[in-house]
């Protein structure tokens, strides 16, 4: 079952509960995954999104982990490296973009939070900070998009998509802007 998807050069990449498929961008019809990842040391157990930056492929965990893989990563192998533990705070993540200014930000659905981490995040590291409370507007978030000096952030719960002013002042602030009427599931920034 398709949950996410992300693109990088010819390679197309789909997050699924049980680990990622990656297809040719050509590819059409009953097509066969070119590479896939899955399997216990992986440590993808619940995967929900999937994210593409410099060479690297991040898969979110609905369990809380990031694991970090090569791109070219395929079969039952270990990630280069995994974000979890309690510092952390990563738990219920179902969405993950990666950006420049930032390594990976990800949305917690229950929660109505967005965390950002520093580029070299490494095991149970805390979060550079992170966007949550009334203010937010942040209802059940489902999705979330990087830019250079913001963060979109879809919350089909309340068919609008929030953008946020990206900066070392997280917390509980209003949105730049809110982009209502969208029921959206999914988001890219390109």
């Amino acid at each position: 079952t398709p949950i996410s998807i992300a693109a990088a050069g010819s390679s197309i990449y789909v997050g699924a509960s049980d680990g990622v498929r990656v297809f040719d961008a050509t590819a059409s019809g009953s097509a066969s995954p070119v590479q896939t990842l899955s399997g216990a040391a992986t440590t993808i157990a619940n995967g929900a999104g999937v994210a593409v930056y410099q060479g690297e492929l991040y898969v979110v965990d609905t369990g809380g982990s990031v694991a970090v893989f090569p791109l070219d990563a395929s079969g039952n192998v270990v990630p280069t490296r995994v974000i979890a533990g309690i510092s952390t705070g990563l738990a219920n993540r179902v969405g993950i973009s990666v950006g420049q200014s930032l390594e990976f930000v990800t949305v917690d659905q229950p929660a109505g939070q967005v965390q950002a981490f520093v580029p070299t995040a490494s095991g149970n590291a805390v979060p550079l900070g992170n966007f949550s409370g009334g203010q937010t507007e942040l209802v059940s978030p489902t999705s979330v998009a990087v830019d250079q000096t913001v963060v979109f952030v879809g919350t089909p719960s309340t068919q609008s998509i929030e953008v946020l002013l990206l900066s070392n002042d997280f917390g509980d602030f209003p949105p730049l802007q809110t982009i209502a009427n969208e029921d959206v599931q999914g988001l890219t920034v390109y």
